[in-house]
């Protein structure tokens, strides 16, 4: 059985399903590659193909350039998701990947192509809430790395490994300054429903940030809260893979 994305480098199908009735594009956050999402497509069921997004620069891309602004993420995508818009699908993202797939959705909603059944978006701000404080992209190492340290997304045992370091920072700030950069343009809400997810622990999102996303839909919005801090994704996807699969079972028409 072949992935239907095998040919295009900005999507890992790690457990392809051609019989699957939905499919689930997932964007990771800052200084991951799709792997991360490797647990999620074994883990979603006979009926939902995962489909992690591969950006340049990282994992089997790591040679290619990085990219540091969402709109060329995103205007580089388009072309290679068009074929997964073939049955229902809809769209998740963590931290920077909830960003980049909001500016996603509302470029498939401006080229008239299908949209998501729901957007889900996880523990990221709502976009139009400007970022406050240091540009945490042009720290000096040591620095930056203290700050990796205060998200407790990244194992000590990596930040004190200096080869894969020397890896993991461009990546890491490019992600960064995407994130940091980025400028939000008002436009009409997405016809499309979301929901948010949030962590109770989380130092860097508030809670109230992350309710916002509701103004950025003329439909459905709810908000899942998680125990955690900003990486509650990582033991709690069972849990966020429940509440998708419900997601696609309350608008299925069948």
């Amino acid at each position: 059985m072949k992935c239907a994305s095998e040919k295009s480098p900005w999507l890992s199908c790690y457990s392809p399903k051609a019989d699957a009735d939905f499919r689930l594009l997932c964007f990771p956050y800052a200084g991951a590659g799709a792997s991360v999402f490797r647990p999620w497509s074994e883990a979603a069921g006979p009926a939902l193909e995962v489909q992690g997004i591969q950006l340049p620069g990282r994992e089997y891309r790591l040679r290619e350039p990085l990219l540091t602004d969402v709109s060329s993420v995103v205007d580089a995508l388009i072309p290679d998701i068009v074929n997964l818009l073939d049955k229902p699908f809809s769209i998740f993202g963590h931290s920077l990947g909830a960003l980049i797939a909001f500016e996603f959705t509302r470029k498939l909603q401006r080229l008239s192509l299908p949209l998501p059944q729901r957007l889900f978006v996880s523990a990221r701000q709502a976009p139009q809430i400007p970022l406050r404080g240091q540009k945490t992209h042009l720290l000096p190492e040591s620095h930056l790395m203290e700050e990796l340290r205060h998200y407790a997304g990244t194992p000590e045992v990596v930040l004190q490994d200096n080869g894969l370091m020397s890896i993991l920072l461009p990546i890491i700030r490019a992600d960064l300054a995407m994130n940091e950069t980025y400028d939000y343009t008002p436009a009409s809400q997405l016809p499309c429903p979301i929901s948010a997810f949030a962590g109770l622990k989380d130092t860097k999102v508030s809670v109230s940030s992350v309710e916002a996303w509701a103004d950025q839909t003329s439909q459905d919005f709810e908000v899942y809260y998680f125990s955690g801090n900003h990486f509650f994704i990582k033991q709690d996807y069972p849990s966020i893979l429940n509440f998708i699969r419900q997601g696609f079972a309350q608008a299925d028409p069948g």
